[in-house]
Order: C-alpha cells, then structure tokens, then sequence
C-alpha cells in the first residue's frame, strides 16, 4: 500500500513495525500526521491488523460495543479516534481512512453515532461536518474481514490494488461500491465493503481514488 500511494505522489511513509506495533506508537504516529494536516492538504492514513468488538464500559454505544483496533500490547477503542483523529483536526483539511480489519465499520467513527442507527446502505453521508473526511472499511461491525495468507496480504487491500491497477481514475464511490459487490461473491466468508464520507458536498467520496487533490466544485 505504501509503494502504490508513492507511486499516486504521495509522500509515503510506514510508522509503524509490522511485528511489534504497540498502542502508543500507533496513537503517536496518527497523531502526528493529524496535527500535520493543514487547511488544503489531503491525508490518507492505512490501518490493516486486527479488529475485535468489547462491551461498552461507558453505555454511550447504541450497540453496547465499542470496536478495537488491535495492537501488539492491546486495543485502541474507537473513543480515541473521537478525541484524537476526529476532534483536534485542522480546519479545511482533507482525510481519508482506510481501516482493513474485521469489525470495522465504526471503529473509528465514535464521533459520528448516528451513523449507527442505520448500516444499511453501503455509501453513508454526513452533512454536519465543515472539513472533508472519508472512511473506507473493510466490513460492517458484526463482520469478519479476511487474510490471503501471512505473506500475500488481506483479501480487501489486494482487490482495492487489483481493481485500481485495472482501472485508474475510479472514484472512491465507485472503487468501494464495486468492492462491496465483488469481495463478498468471491470470499464467502468476508465481510462487505463498508464507505463513510463526511463534508459539505460530495466532492471528495468522488474524488479519483488515492489521488492527490479533491474533484474541482
């Protein structure tokens, strides 16, 4: 994923050791790039591993679970991408999410809890929101995203990679709209594609996938 945002001119870099990953590097290393996102800059953070859902301690979740993204040493709940990734966001900048993990539809969107009282459609929009955000998961909460094997990769990243090398130019609606039909019918066992976007308008959900600038107004 690293070298294809590089090759899309993208100033790529992995934060993170693929075998030790420890909560507090991972909450370091994002809140870094958070606070180094600006008015009009554009940001994709990546996050594969594992995923896993808990019972909510602070009864706040409409589900009664809060979703984890899982570290080397233990979990970061979804409350902190709240406080961390979604609150001390700069104004005017633009981000895109892309969590690769089982359980993970909502696990960054604590911020957003409406959007749990429907999961329905496969492209949610939020309106309430000035600055451009997109979260492109790779299945719904009570899901299960899949592994090819230790050494090939996760079933959801390397169809993305297969599609956006079949067809560059793809919007991200279009990439995760496609997606959510296509892992599933070939993976039995996957969760489906799940794709949030959040902003005034639609500009950045169809904007080119991965590319380095929003769909002009």
């Amino acid at each position: 994923m690293a070298d294809f945002l590089s090759r899309e001119g993208f100033d790529a870099t992995v934060v993170c050791d693929p075998v030790q990953p420890t909560a507090d590097r991972v909450r370091s290393e994002l809140a870094k790039i958070v606070d180094a996102t600006e008015a009009g800059d554009l940001s994709v953070i990546y996050l594969s591993g594992h995923g896993y859902r808990i019972p909510d301690e602070d009864g706040v979740e409409i589900d009664t679970w809060d979703e984890v993204f899982v570290c080397a040493d233990g979990p970061i709940v979804d409350d902190w991408f709240r406080d961390r990734l979604w609150n001390t966001s700069q104004p005017a900048s633009s981000m895109v999410v892309v969590v690769d993990a089982c359980h993970s539809a909502t696990s960054v969107l604590e911020a957003f809890p409406d959007l749990r009282r429907d999961r329905s459609p496969i492209v949610r929009a939020v309106r309430s929101t000035a600055n451009y955000r997109l979260v492109l998961s790779a299945c719904a909460d009570e899901e299960v995203s899949l592994q090819q094997s230790p050494t090939v990769g996760s079933v959801v990243t390397n169809e993305m990679l297969g599609l956006l090398a079949e067809q560059r130019g793809r919007s991200y609606r279009e990439l995760w709209t496609t997606l959510a039909d296509l892992v599933p019918a070939r993976f039995s066992a996957a969760g489906r594609p799940q794709l949030d976007t959040f902003g005034p308008d639609d500009r950045l959900v169809d904007s080119v996938a991965f590319g380095t600038t929003l769909r002009p107004i």
